[in-house]
């Protein structure tokens, strides 16, 4: 109760804090995604303009907590912790409130991710683990707010079904499995909808979110060649390629200006991602667009689209310099090549282990693990690795190997 009540106090005496991603959301701007342009907006209107952000502050905070307190409760139930381990899990989780990205303060999506996705983890737990088949409902209704406000957990109703399958694998024909299957598969597809539909209604545009490619564009460009605009079939993207390589050159911000390791090119491409990226491509071909008579709306979808074939193209020119800054952005996440293998080996270890005989923390080993590796493999196609991006599996630092250890001879005989 007094570390719960020490990161209120700690959060409510912090101010707000406003960047461009909460303008953005405020003004439900088209690049982004609507859980949480819908979220704001509402608060906005009830609350006024002098005090919402408070309130979103408070929400942040007291639904991470809430989320925190049911999670640990979780993990204490299934795996009988001890009072230094529960301790240990709960200052991980607690600790993005305390340290960038100040989870709860920020006014950005992630204050609200973070809770959902434990609830998500929560949920799964219910549902997969000890079979509470009922609840597949409200989990399917935590996954969809999850991934309609924050597209790179498109993948965790997939793992989800994955692990579920390798547990009910001799079962999985009968009727409440299959509804299980059946409702973590759609998932995806109801987002999509509903995440197209609200931009029909908002913007007048049957799109998804157009914020993927102007992301993942950026390590491309990045690696791309001055002549790569030539095989570029439509003569606008060859102008946004043009200007967009011409002005990162300038800026030494591409891969072959950088003389030395690789780990010294990534660190060149992370530490200047928004200059690559957010004010050079996008917000370029955005404004290459409107000077052309198109509204801003639609210069944001026509800019994803350029830019979903810049990618395409200067990766299929320059693979190798691709694949390895890539490499080095997944292994920077992880902040080790060790730690990066340490999951990779468990988790091809806990799936061997798994379909030899599903048990609760073989079990549990590979979905942590799965969702650690593929979080960290979608980040990294997306943009660099930091840790407003990452900060969702820190629990997974403790539990895994707690896990692990406890399988030992002397650990299981005790």
């Amino acid at each position: 109760m007094a570390l719960y009540l020490a990161t209120f106090a700690f959060v409510m005496l912090k101010d707000p804090v406003l960047g461009n991603d909460s303008f953005s959301y405020n003004v439900m701007e088209i690049s982004r995604f609507p859980g949480y342009a819908v979220f704001m907006r509402v608060l906005l209107k009830i609350f006024g303009v002098n005090l919402y952000t408070h309130i979103i502050i408070l929400i942040h905070v007291l639904f991470g907590l809430t989320a925190i307190h049911v999670f640990t409760n979780k993990l204490n139930q299934i795996f009988k912790l001890t009072f230094v381990q529960n301790i240990g899990v709960l200052l991980l989780l607690l600790f993005p409130f305390f340290t960038k990205p100040l989870l709860a303060n920020d006014v950005a999506s992630e204050g609200i991710c973070y809770p959902l996705y434990l609830s998500i983890i929560t949920y799964s737990i219910k549902v997969v683990f000890q079979r509470q088949f009922y609840k597949i409902y409200f989990l399917a209704l935590l996954l969809i707010a999850l991934t309609i406000t924050r597209g790179q957990f498109v993948i965790v109703p997939i793992i989800i079904a994955f692990i579920f399958i390798l547990k009910e694998r001799y079962r999985f024909r009968k009727k409440p499995q299959l509804t299980v299957i059946i409702l973590l598969l759609l998932v995806p597809f109801v987002t999509n909808m509903l995440d197209k539909s609200y931009r029909k209604v908002v913007h007048g545009y049957f799109v998804k979110t157009p914020y993927s490619y102007v992301n993942a564009v950026a390590l491309p460009l990045f690696v791309s060649k001055k002549d790569d605009f030539k095989t570029l079939k439509n003569e606008d993207y060859k102008e946004i390629f043009k200007f967009s390589y011409k002005r990162i050159d300038s800026l030494n911000l591409l891969n072959s200006k950088v003389e030395g390791s690789l780990e010294e090119k990534y660190m060149r491409f992370h530490e200047n991602f928004p200059l690559i990226c957010n004010q050079n491509i996008h917000m370029g071909g955005v404004d290459y667009y409107m000077n052309k008579g198109f509204s801003r709306a639609e210069a944001y979808i026509k800019t994803e689209e350029a830019c979903k074939a810049i990618m395409f193209n200067s990766i299929r020119h320059n693979f190798k310099n691709y694949i390895s800054i890539y490499y080095t952005n997944v292994i920077y996440g992880f902040r080790s090549v060790f730690i990066a293998l340490f999951f990779l080996i468990t988790a091809l270890w806990s799936f061997i282990k798994v379909i030899k005989k599903f048990e609760l923390d073989t079990g549990f080993i590979l979905f942590t693990s799965l969702l650690v590796i593929s979080n960290a493999l979608i980040v990294a196609v997306a943009c660099h690795s930091i840790s407003r991006y990452l900060v969702y599996n820190y629990f997974s630092i403790i539990i895994i190997p707690l896990l692990l250890i406890r399988r030992l001879p002397f650990f299981k005989n005790s």
